[in-house]
Formats: C-alpha cells, sequence, structure tokens
C-alpha cells in the first residue's frame, strides 16, 4: 500500500509510526469485514434508496413548482393537476 507522506506528516506521524501501526499478517485474519453482514447490507440498501430519492427530487422539485404555481393561476386546469399527482406519486410524496 502506498503511503501519502505529507499527509502522515500533516497528522503528526512518521511514516515509521505508521508502519509499525499496521496489523501483522496473522492478526489481519481477526478483522472483521463488515461488508458482508445482514445488517450492514441493509442499512446500506436503504441508505441508497435514500440517495436515489433525493436525485430523483433534485431533478424534479422545478416540475413540482411549476406544476403548483400552475395550479394556483388556474384550479380548474386538469391536465396540470394529473401532471402534478403523478408526479408527487412517483416521488413518494402523496
Amino acid at each position: 500500500r502506498k503511503t501519502n507522506i505529507t499527509l502522515l506528516k500533516k497528522q503528526g506521524y512518521s511514516v515509521k509510526k505508521y508502519k509499525a501501526l499496521l496489523f501483522p499478517p496473522e492478526k489481519k485474519e481477526n478483522v472483521k469485514s463488515f461488508e458482508n453482514d445482514p445488517e450492514v447490507i441493509d442499512l446500506m440498501s436503504d441508505f441508497n434508496r435514500w440517495v436515489k430519492l433525493f436525485n430523483v427530487l433534485e431533478i424534479k422539485y422545478g416540475n413540482i413548482i411549476f406544476y403548483q404555481k400552475r395550479l394556483i393561476n388556474d384550479k380548474d386546469n386538469v391536465e396540470s393537476r394529473k401532471k402534478l399527482d403523478d408526479l408527487l406519486s412517483e416521488l413518494n410524496l402523496k
């Protein structure tokens, strides 16, 4: 593994101290990998769903505002109401 000497110096470590902190090969086997833990997988799945939702919200919030303003000006506009309802349903906001 390549070490960043400048970063180590900023953190107050020398390369020698850093290498002393590394685990010997026999101790590396005792370190648990959380990557395959079912709880971590569930949490990451939930997190990724939230990320996707926020990404879609970021893209579509302009459309929501547009349709809401259009409905404020013309409350009887059925097409705008339907598009807004579809958009809110798609984003789980309704």
